[in-house]
């Protein structure tokens, strides 16, 4: 019986596990605030190990900046297409 997925490159799962720890941020700011969201309060809301954090991001710094980026890049989204 043939794979039903082809299996991911480890640049595709980095870059999922990246996009899963940018959502749950979101969330996890929106929820609990920025000083509760910590590396655990993310990567529990992830479904992700602490560590796992640590893969695609060099700190909770670069997590946050990343988030920002993408919550920018949302919005500037939904703003063109309400225009």
């Amino acid at each position: 019986m043939p794979n039903p997925r082809p299996r991911r490159t480890q640049q595709e799962r980095r870059a999922a596990t990246a996009a899963e720890l940018v959502d749950a941020t979101i969330v996890a700011i929106g929820k609990v605030g920025y000083q509760r969201a910590t590396v655990q309060e993310i990567c529990g809301r992830a479904g992700l190990p602490a560590g796992a954090m640590f893969r695609p991001f060099d700190s909770r710094l670069h997590l946050i900046v990343r988030t920002s980026e993408e919550v920018f890049t949302r919005q500037r989204a939904a703003c063109r297409a309400v225009m």
